[in-house]
């Protein structure tokens, strides 16, 4: 999927626009598996590390430097080959493990890297990282995108020095808004709303 510094504002947007909840670094503890002895496992912390790093590449401090994505690609593959040999060890367990491990390659550029991505976010969820719902449907709409198919969710989103605003991209329909809503995202009547509210800000020039 094509970048540009469009995609990546958006993606800063949607965070909350979608879900209300931005891809940010967290210090909550979702539930790990137990092993024999009943003591949580701890989490993974090159793979904590890498998502902090992450997250710190798209929302830098207030000040700091014009975002170079080049660079942030660069690092973005490192990370994702690093998620990807980790994996293949056996070195993600808990919920946060698979969430973080999840948000790092949804950042990705093939189908490949959302696919599994889409896997990891179920997974961050089934080990009670509930918080993370939202996930499932983002990475899937990703996916379905690279690959040139219509999103199910309507979670992403797109813009272009065409267009002055973040705009949807197709949805297909086939979903309802109670899927969405179990997995915690708005209805798509909401998203158009806020789509609309964008826009006008937009033409403002507060986007």
């Amino acid at each position: 999927m094509a970048r540009s510094l469009g995609t990546y504002l958006v993606s800063a947007i949607v965070g909350s626009l979608v879900a209300g909840c931005l891809l940010t670094a967290t210090t909550h503890s979702a539930p790990a598996m137990v092993p024999d002895s009943d003591r949580p496992l701890p989490d993974c912390v090159p793979v904590s590390e890498m998502f902090l790093a992450d997250q710190a590449d798209r929302y830098p401090e207030v000040g700091a430097q014009k975002i170079d994505w080049a660079s942030v690609d660069v690092r973005d593959a490192a990370r994702r080959d690093e998620v990807r040999r980790l994996y293949r060890q056996g070195k993600l367990r808990t919920g946060n493990d698979y969430y973080r491990a999840a948000v790092i390659l949804q950042h990705g550029k093939e189908p490949e890297d959302f696919l599994l991505a889409h896997d990891f976010a179920i997974v961050a969820v089934s080990l009670g990282r509930s918080s993370c719902r939202w996930l499932i449907a983002a990475t899937e709409d990703r996916f379905l995108l690279s690959i040139g198919r219509r999103q199910r969710f309507g979670t992403q989103f797109r813009t272009d020095a065409a267009e002055r605003a973040p705009r949807l991209y197709p949805v297909d329909g086939a979903i309802t808004d109670g899927l969405r809503q179990a997995l915690d995202l708005p209805t798509l009547s909401e998203v158009k709303e806020r789509e609309a509210v964008i826009e006008r800000l937009a033409e403002k020039g507060q986007v």
